[in-house]
């Protein structure tokens, strides 16, 4: 609702039970491409535009990107894809610069030929550098996909505990754990609190940066 007009429901219609992963942004290339560092695309993208693929439009990939480009001082062109798969595939066959997208889908990837520039989140992952480590200054993490399990607002307390309590045992089942691993997903529990206040600042960024579509 915070990007789209129409939309019948906010974030207050629910009740958030429990987040399992944070999924950042991304910037990806190919290994054999010219900028070896995030701040090799910056300094190229400073002289001439450079094509960037991702999903969109009006995504929460692309609104990381936009995010990006204001705190760097860089123009690019964004080139919306139905998907991450769809924009990865783009830049594996070098019709893009570079492809923005969620961390969890450019991992699949990593042995085809790719390399991770940077993470928009506050820890590094895939041996790639943090924002604040790539470029010297934070960049807010707007556009991480949080997955989760939420229900209609007015949930009952003692309902909320016993699936807050289920999701936290299935996150921590080996079998379960064995499974993400194989997948290459990051899990990490968090509780219902917890869930509600990394909505709450997401949702405060999305609405402090929609204007950049």
């Amino acid at each position: 609702k915070e990007l789209r007009k129409n939309v019948p429901f906010s974030m207050d219609d629910f009740t958030f039970i429990a987040a399992v992963q944070s999924d950042p942004i991304v910037w990806v290339v190919n290994e054999d491409s010219p900028y070896t560092t995030a701040a090799d695309f910056i300094k190229a993208a400073k002289t001439k535009t450079l094509n960037v693929a991702g999903d969109g439009p009006q995504s929460n990939v692309q609104l990381q990107h936009l995010i990006a480009e204001k705190d760097l001082g860089i123009k690019t062109n964004f080139v919306p894809f139905n998907g991450s798969g769809k924009a990865l595939t783009a830049l594996m066959g070098k019709k893009v610069d570079l492809c923005a997208s969620t961390l969890s889908a450019a991992q699949k990837q990593l042995g085809n030929g790719l390399k991770i520039l940077v993470v928009f989140a506050d820890q590094s992952a895939a041996s790639a550098p943090t924002a604040k480590e790539a470029f010297g200054k934070d960049i807010a993490p707007a556009g991480a996909a949080i997955r989760g399990i939420c229900a209609p607002k007015g949930l009952s307390p003692e309902v909320l505990t016993k699936l807050e309590n289920g999701i936290k045992g299935i996150c921590e089942d080996p079998d379960f754990i064995a499974e993400t691993k194989k997948l290459k997903l990051d899990i990490g529990f968090k509780n219902a609190q917890e869930t509600q206040r990394i909505v709450s600042q997401t949702s405060k960024l999305v609405s402090e940066n929609k204007n950049l579509f």
